[in-house]
């Protein structure tokens, strides 16, 4: 996958008219698979995860670990892991689309991408000399012409900065509430893009049915968390007791994430699965108010070994770099 994006040039979205939203409606309605329900899709699913560039208010999205990596450790400049994340489909199946992924660098120093799940868009940016096209960056579904999404499935709402600063960008939440009202980053100029009056970009997978029993399955166990911190390798352990009853999440998911079901055994914490996430996250105090430790893996039951430690502002969206994170169930 190419790293382009870090191209001193800035992006400029070209899909801003009356003919590419009719393109998109056109894209939108023509879609007859949304009677199909999302557990009939049989494609491996993978984690999206979006960065964020403060000095220029642009966000990437990408499921690339290399390119995680490289924005994780300070390879490219100015770009920090923020709080959202979803699951996407990884390859294609049956009532699936290809998000298409196009790269510009026309508005120096800054530079974006921008990626779609209509075809009639993606055909209409490709032919557009000031975007590059850079491949399939995953599949989802496409909603419906009024916005909705399939059983099984949420939808990832698109916003874009209406070209302040001189270098339009979009950026794709889960989050209604980011997507220009009211805790978008990008201010009064914000417009909603995609279907719907919300502005929904493509449905990806969610279930909050799994969220207890995954939650239930770390219960009456000891956990090992092992991380390196400050280059300093860390083990934490934390017991579970019986799975409680907490905060039940609804469809579509709302922030925030996380229904904490188990509690810690072993001190102050709690760990839940994020429907929104696809994930088991896990959080306990980092001995200042305003910061925490999450622990956020996959997870099998048994053990993950791909999961990341943050160390976060819990009032802020930022979480920082990935911490690698191996979590294996040692008792019972």
């Amino acid at each position: 996958m190419s790293l382009r994006f870090f191209d001193p040039k800035p992006p400029e979205s070209v899909i801003h008219s009356p003919v590419a939203a009719m393109r998109v409606l056109v894209a939108a309605a023509a879609c007859i698979c949304l009677l199909v329900p999302a557990s009939q899709t049989q494609a491996n699913e993978v984690s999206a995860v979006e960065f964020w560039h403060a000095g220029f208010n642009h966000y990437f999205l990408t499921t690339n670990l290399d390119e995680m990596a490289a924005l994780d450790t300070g390879k490219f400049e100015g770009w920090t892991r923020f709080l959202p994340e979803f699951k996407v489909y990884e390859e294609a199946g049956p009532n699936l689309v290809p998000v298409c992924r196009f790269f510009s660098a026309a508005f120096a120093p800054k530079s974006s991408h921008f990626f779609t799940a209509f075809p009639e868009e993606c055909a209409a940016v490709k032919a557009n000399p000031v975007w590059t096209y850079e491949g399939i960056a995953f599949y989802a579904r496409l909603p419906a012409a009024n916005g909705a999404c399939a059983p099984g499935t949420m939808a990832i709402y698109r916003s874009y900065n209406g070209g302040e600063g001189g270098a339009p960008a979009h950026r794709y939440t889960p989050y209604l509430a980011d997507s220009c009202y009211p805790y978008n980053f990008f201010g009064p100029a914000c417009v909603r893009e995609g279907v719907g009056a919300h502005g929904v970009a493509f449905c990806v997978p969610v279930s909050i049915d799994i969220a207890l029993q995954r939650t239930q399955q770390m219960s009456g166990g000891t956990w090992d968390f092992r991380y390196t911190f400050n280059g300093v390798p860390t083990l934490v352990s934390m017991s579970f007791g019986a799975a409680v009853s907490g905060s039940q999440q609804e469809l579509p998911p709302q922030w925030l994430g996380p229904s904490y079901y188990v509690g810690s055994a072993t001190g102050p914490g709690g760990a839940g699965w994020d429907a929104i996430m696809g994930r088991m996250v896990v959080g306990y105090p980092a001995g200042m108010a305003e910061n925490g430790y999450r622990l956020v893996f996959d997870f099998d039951g048994v053990s993950a070994t791909n999961g990341c430690m943050y160390l976060e502002k819990i009032f802020d969206y930022v979480l920082g770099p990935c911490h690698p994170l191996t979590a294996v169930r040692r008792f019972p």
